[in-house]
């Protein structure tokens, strides 16, 4: 009989611990504490447009740029967004009103 609500408790840790620990889920959580630090953080802000492709969203470019920016010690805060599509050319980014 004890051994039921065990496995149904370890059932919901492991749970737990598999979307904590995904990409997407950390992924939400790092940006809602670089949101929460731009905040207090008092730096000059330098604005940022990265217009790329699948690759660019799926590595989190942006993200990565302004981690090096920082850990490099820069006296801006960079404030980095994308404008990426799966499988967009040049072409498609050209055509595409948002871009201008």
């Amino acid at each position: 009989m004890q051994e039921r609500p065990f496995r149904l408790a370890l059932l919901v840790v492991i749970l737990v611990l598999a979307v904590g620990y995904s990409p997407p889920v950390q992924t939400v959580v790092r940006h809602g504490w670089r949101d929460v630090a731009d905040l207090v953080d008092d730096r000059p802000a330098r604005a940022v447009l990265i217009i790329g492709n699948s690759r660019v969203y799926t590595n989190d470019m942006p993200f990565m740029i302004r981690d090096i920016a920082d850990a490099a010690g820069d006296p801006l805060r960079w404030d980095v967004t994308s404008l990426a599509k799966p499988g967009a050319t040049f072409e498609t980014h050209w055509n595409d009103p948002d871009v201008h």
